[in-house]
């Protein structure tokens, strides 16, 4: 699933805020891959499950969703 998320991108949460993609990571205990991720404007990371990150909403609305792609 972590294929579905990309790092190095920015995305837009459903509340407003935009975030960037800084990697994975495995779960010690489930070795379930969790989704790193900044806040733009500020140093906060958090982790988040991949399944959570690309939940819809029950409006039909995304999470989050991407704004920006790397340049290749």
């Amino acid at each position: 699933m972590g294929e579905l998320v990309k790092a190095g991108c920015t995305y837009k949460h459903y509340k407003g805020n935009f975030y960037y993609v800084i990697g994975f990571a495995k779960h010690e205990n489930t070795q379930e891959t969790l989704v790193l991720y900044r806040r733009m404007g500020d140093s906060s990371v958090f982790a988040r499950p991949v399944d959570q990150f690309l939940q819809v909403g029950k409006q039909g609305v995304p999470r989050f969703k991407l704004v920006e792609k790397l340049n290749q």
